[in-house]
C-alpha cells in the first residue's frame, strides 16, 4: 500500500482501511508528517480522542501547517470534552491549542460551542 491509498481512503470515509494501508508502510515511513497527519484524519474518523490527542501533540512540535492542523485538532477536542461536562480537560485543550498555534486563540474565543467557558 502507499499514502496515496490512504488518502484515498480517507477521502471515502474509509479509515480503517486508511489505517491498514498507513500500517502497511516501511518502518521509516511511518513517523513522517504527512503520515501522522493521515493518521489524526483517522483517528478524529474513529471517534477515538485519546488517540487525536496523541497524534496532535505530535504534529503541534512541527511545522506551521502541522500546528495549525494540531490546534485545529485540539479545538474539536475543547468541543467534545464540553459536551461531556469536562470543564477542567476542555481549558487543557484550548491552552494547547493556542500553545500549538496562537493564531486560534480568536476562533476558539468566538466559537458559540464554547461559550461556557468565556
Amino acid at each position: 500500500m502507499s499514502i496515496e491509498a490512504a488518502e484515498g481512503y480517507i477521502e471515502l470515509g474509509l479509515f480503517h482501511d486508511a489505517w491498514d494501508a498507513l500500517e502497511d508502510l516501511e518502518p521509516a515511513q511511518k513517523t513522517m508528517p504527512a503520515v501522522i497527519r493521515l493518521r489524526l484524519q483517522c483517528a478524529l474518523g474513529f471517534e477515538r480522542w485519546m488517540m487525536v490527542e496523541t497524534l496532535a501533540d505530535l504534529l503541534a512540535q512541527g511545522e506551521e501547517s502541522d500546528r495549525e492542523g494540531a490546534a485545529r485538532a485540539y479545538h474539536l477536542l475543547v468541543v467534545v470534552s464540553l459536551r461531556v461536562k469536562r470543564i477542567e480537560t476542555a481549558k487543557r485543550f484550548v491552552a494547547k491549542a493556542v500553545e500549538a498555534w496562537p493564531a486560534i486563540r480568536s476562533e476558539i474565543i468566538d466559537d458559540p460551542d464554547l461559550s461556557e467557558l468565556f
